[in-house]
This record gives C-alpha cells, sequence and structure tokens, in this order.
C-alpha cells in the first residue's frame, strides 16, 4: 500500500475502495479458543494499513490506471540472451524483437527465465512444490517428511456478522487437519466473504483430475465440526473447483544479465504464509526504475552500462530483504496432516507468545516485524552514492 500511495495516490484510492482494510489479525482454535490478535500496519504512522483483497482486483486497479493503447498483448515463447548483445524476445508466431531491456514479471513459470539461467542451471533453479515445517518445529530445527501445501479458496454472498467490519480484523484457524481464514471482500458491504483454506499433501493435483465434488468433501472432511459459524457456512455453500498447489523457488544467485532482469514471482516466488507475494513485486516494481533512472542520469552517453549497473543494483538492494520473507514464512508454519498433539499445542504456544509477549515476537520474527521501515527510494539513494563495481 505504501508503494502504491508513493506511486500514484488514485491507483491507492481505487485498491483501498475495492478490498477491505484490515487493521486486526485474530488467531484461533477450531473450538473457538483466542490465542491471540495482532494490530496490522505502522503504529507510529496511521496513514498504512494492510488491505485484503484479491490480484484480480489489484491488476485491474493498475490497468485502469493506464491508456488502454500502451499495453499489447502477445505470447512469449522464449528470450534469447547473448552476452555482449541486446536480448531478443521471441513471440509464439515466430516474431522476433530485439530490446534495450528485457523485465520478466511473468510468474513462478517464467519463460522469460530461460534466457536469463542455461539449461542446466535453469533445472537447479525450477520451481518447487512448496513445504513449510510448523513454526515450533523449524525454530527448534526439527527434521520432518518433506511434504507440499495447497489451498483452496474463493468468495461467498453470505451475511457477515457486524463485528468483522466494525473491527476491522481478518481471522485465522489453525487445526490439525489444516487452516482455514477469512475476511470481508470489501470494508463496504457486509454480504461477501473472502475465505482460504490451506493443507498438507504428498504431491501437488493435476488440473485434469480434480473433480470439484471430491474438493468439496475433501474441504468438509478438513474443518467438519469446527466451532465458527463462518467456517461451516462455507463448507456447505461455497463452490469450489480448483486447487491451487503452493509452488516457490529456491534462492536464484542473480535476477538478471545482458539487458534481461526478473521480477516479482519470476525471481522469488514465496511461500503464502508470508503474506508477501504481490507486496514483494510491487517493492520491485517500485525499486527497478528508480535505479535504472538514477544510473541513467550518471551514464547519459552509456545506456547499456546503465541497464547492467541497474540489474546488478536491484539484486544487491532487493535481495536479503526477500529472502528474509521466505524464512518469515518458514517460522510461521503451514498446516501438517494430523501432527502430533505436542507438535500441536508448540504451534499454539508459540503463536500465544508472539501475539502478548512484544520482545518474543521481536525475537522469533524480526524481519517480519520491519516490514514498514523499508523505502524503494532510501535503498536505491544510497546504491547509487556507491562506487558502481560490475565484478
Amino acid at each position: 500500500m505504501r508503494v502504491l500511495r508513493e506511486l500514484n495516490i488514485k491507483i491507492h484510492d481505487a485498491v483501498v475502495d475495492r478490498g477491505f482494510v484490515c487493521k486486526v489479525f485474530k488467531f484461533q482454535t477450531p473450538n473457538g479458543w483466542t490465542l491471540g490478535t495482532s494490530r496490522t500496519g505502522d503504529q507510529g504512522h496511521p496513514e498504512e494499513f494492510c488491505v485484503a483483497t484479491s490480484r484480480h482486483a489489484i491488476q485491474q486497479c493498475l490497468a485502469e490506471a493506464i491508456p488502454k493503447e500502451v499495453i499489447q498483448y502477445a505470447e512469449v515463447k522464449l528470450v534469447l540472451v547473448e552476452h555482449g548483445k541486446k536480448p531478443v524476445v521471441v513471440l509464439a508466431d515466430g516474431a522476433e524483437h530485439r530490446a534495450d531491456l528485457v523485465i520478466g514479471a511473468d510468474g513462478v513459470r517464467s519463460a522469460v527465465k530461460s534466457g536469463v539461467f542455461d539449461a542446466e542451471d535453469a533445472k537447479l533453479y525450477a520451481p518447487v512444490y512448496s513445504y513449510v515445517c510448523s513454526g515450533l518445529g523449524y525454530l527448534m530445527e526439527i527434521n520432518l517428511p518433506r511434504r507440499g501445501s495447497c489451498g483452496v479458496g474463493g468468495f461467498l454472498q453470505t451475511q457477515l456478522p457486524e463485528h468483522l467490519l466494525r473491527e476491522q480484523s481478518m481471522t485465522f484457524t489453525f487445526g490439525r487437519s489444516g487452516s482455514f481464514g477469512y475476511a470481508p471482500v470489501n470494508s463496504h458491504s457486509g454480504d461477501q466473504l473472502l475465505w482460504w483454506s490451506s493443507y498438507e499433501s504428498e504431491a501437488p493435483p493435476r488440473k485434469r483430475e480434480i473433480d470439484p465434488n471430491h474438493i468439496r468433501r475433501m474441504l468438509q472432511a478438513r474443518h467438519q465440526g469446527w466451532w465458527d459459524p463462518l467456517i461451516t457456512t462455507v463448507l456447505y455453500n461455497a463452490k469450489v473447483d480448483t486447487v491451487w498447489p503452493t509452488w516457490t523457488l529456491p534462492d536464484l544467485p542473480y535476477w538478471g544479465r545482458d539487458g534481461c532482469v526478473l521480477v516479482g514471482d519470476a525471481a522469488h516466488a514465496l511461500n503464502p504464509a508470508s503474506g508477501q507475494g504481490v507486496s514483494q513485486a510491487l517493492e520491485d516494481a517500485a525499486t527497478l526504475p528508480l535505479l535504472l533512472a538514477g544510473y541513467l542520469r550518471q551514464n547519459t552517453t552509456d545506456p547499456e552500462r546503465a541497464i547492467a549497473l541497474s540489474i546488478k543494483g536491484f539484486y544487491e538492494i532487493r535481495k536479503d530483504r526477500v529472502k528474509g520473507f521466505a524464512e518469515t514464512a518458514k517460522k510461521v508454519g503451514s498446516p501438517k496432516v494430523r501432527p502430533s498433539f505436542i507438535a500441536q499445542l508448540g504451534l499454539y504456544i508459540l503463536m500465544w507468545a508472539v501475539t502478548h509477549l512484544s520482545w518474543f515476537g521481536k525475537l522469533a520474527f524480526g524481519d517480519l516485524l520491519k516490514i514498514y521501515s523499508w523505502r524503494a527510494s532510501a535503498e536505491v539513494e544510497r546504491k547509487l552514492a556507491e562506487k558502481p563495481n560490475m565484478d
């Protein structure tokens, strides 16, 4: 939200208008016990707050701010990157376009990434069906069997409890068979719910084998008997026809070269437990242009050098911050299939401690608590002040 506000206040306000302004996270158990609550946003800056919304809504708000004739659509087959030459974008129809700079913002299965890395390296940095152990297990460095996580979710037309809008809260429930979360779709309507459920699975489902009736039965089985009336309403009224496996990326040694650079999920797909996928993509989008503009001013007669410095500097500015969120996601944890009573109790104790003991939260999730102190403009200014080094 900070990036959008600094970029264009109209875009920021449009996202706020279409989303749900969330100021409280509430954590609870399936039987209704409240583990704790936490305030969102930076308490020292009341203009900063979290907004729960869909990626589609954000995409619409961004697209509406750009003249329609600026956006052109074509299917990219691959990008050819060769040292000492400008990159070439190859389209599905065979057309080739040479560019000064190619920015790959094309997701976890990026086609642009095939140009940044050779075939052997591309295998090493392929998407990984994500596994995150429970928070207590991660902190204690317990080795557990590797499994991945999947999610289902959507929107449901139903009357919401008045307190959700009044408290501006998002609710998370953690149980032995998975987790469940929900929030109002927007701050103006009391009859639309945004919800999601995540669980562990040994292998990602194949789309052609997905049976909507089976998905619904499994959803009901995972959360049957959970106390929250809204969860029960979702179980028996929501339409579910898609399962979303969680794919992440291993740490990449660099995000670009020779006029081609990756941003967002193409460079650093994060586990949803981080809550930072879209946010970190937007921070990328704020950082790279500022850095490029600065280096172009410093290298007015050598734009290719400015581009090379920007690609290198962009990675140096962003890599540690993104890695910090990836590590935090591991500590937050993900649902396990029938964890032991001790493991589940440990997770509950962890959540209670984080929400009730400020010193423990800072100790366990220091990176998470530093979200609000980061500024793209300040980081870029520091980088531009350094002596350029292309080694």
